[in-house]
């Protein structure tokens, strides 16, 4: 049985809901996900850096759909909806990025395999679970390797994330040591 990554409090002390599908894909090793996401919550209720300049008042809902072929989610539908009495304008929507919503709203819909005591192939590693939800701060006192690299590379990817840079900003490494781990992971067959 699946279980959720974290508790999905975050999102529902900022009014958020998230509906997933019933069909699941593996995304990567021991990381599943809904097929088909549809998340609405309260524009006011994204995180500060996820939407510059918040709309109080504004419902934000959107779609998205897994597609195995690009290895990645499709943003399918993205609406603003505004309160009685005013609209959705151009100052408003330039303040609003569609994918960086998608990358905030997906990670929290995704499942794991309950956790063993000790990382194995197929078990996402702690640091995966830095990048699913970066607001629980965990530290085992493990440090990085190249299959944390991999893994968060992967998990990036998924969600069109810049992976390079999210793989030196979840395993704390300079760019540069970034880009040379996941050039190693490739030479391992590991991306």
């Amino acid at each position: 049985m699946n279980v959720a990554i974290s508790p999905l409090d975050d999102l529902e002390q900022r009014g958020w809901r998230i509906e997933p599908s019933g069909e699941t894909v593996e995304l990567t090793a021991g990381v599943w996900a809904p097929v088909v996401v549809h998340a609405a919550g309260p524009l006011g209720g994204v995180p500060d850096g996820v939407v510059d300049g918040k709309g109080e008042g504004f419902r934000l809902e959107l779609e998205a759909r897994y597609d195995a072929e690009r290895g990645s989610y499709l943003l399918r539908r993205f609406e603003i909806i505004a309160p009685d009495g005013d609209e959705v304008t151009g100052l408003l929507l330039r303040g609003i990025a569609p994918l960086r919503v998608m990358r905030w709203v997906l990670p929290r819909s995704w499942y794991v395999l309950p956790r063993r005591t000790e990382p194995s192939p197929g078990t996402p590693t702690t640091y995966a679970f830095r990048f699913m939800a970066p607001e629980q701060e965990r530290d085992d006192g493990l440090a990085a390797t190249i299959e944390d690299a991999a893994m968060v590379y992967r998990l990036a990817e998924i969600v069109r994330e810049p992976a390079a840079k999210a793989v030196a900003e979840t395993l704390g490494l300079q760019t540069r040591t970034a880009t040379n781990w996941i050039a190693r992971a490739r030479e391992k067959g590991l991306l």
